[in-house]
């Protein structure tokens, strides 16, 4: 099943944010490991959520490139799918409007005969 170009675009961005979150999760237990620093297991500890959190915000990278691009590529695709509709739609509208004229013509030419009878009486 295949999603809007739109829908695409707001799971990069919410791709994005949770990668910001999380490396903003990483820069703090990095700063905290430096202020605490007493080598002992809670700077352990400190050291494996780090480098958790840096991996979790590179995928949520990955993730964003890969939604971004498939947010572009629909673009496209529902443009391309557009194009079609647009020139249908336009050779619609010209088709009525000739129509139109057409009838507008038959009217009038009408209307000048029913005169033209009515003065001949």
């Amino acid at each position: 099943m295949f999603f809007s170009s739109a829908y695409y675009s707001k799971k990069a961005e919410q791709q994005k944010e949770k990668a910001r979150e999380a490396l903003h999760h990483a820069d703090t237990c990095q700063r905290l490991y430096r202020v605490n620093d007493r080598g002992d297991e809670s700077d352990e500890k400190l050291l494996a959520a780090e480098k958790k959190f840096r991996e979790q915000a590179e995928k949520h990278t990955q993730d964003a490139k890969k939604y971004e691009e498939k947010a572009k590529l629909q673009k496209e695709k529902e443009q391309k799918e557009q194009a079609p509709k647009d020139k249908a739609t336009r050779e619609k509208e010209a088709h009525q409007r000739e129509q139109e004229a057409r009838q507008k013509v038959a009217r009038e030419r009408a209307e000048r005969e029913a005169s033209r009878s009515d003065r001949e009486r």
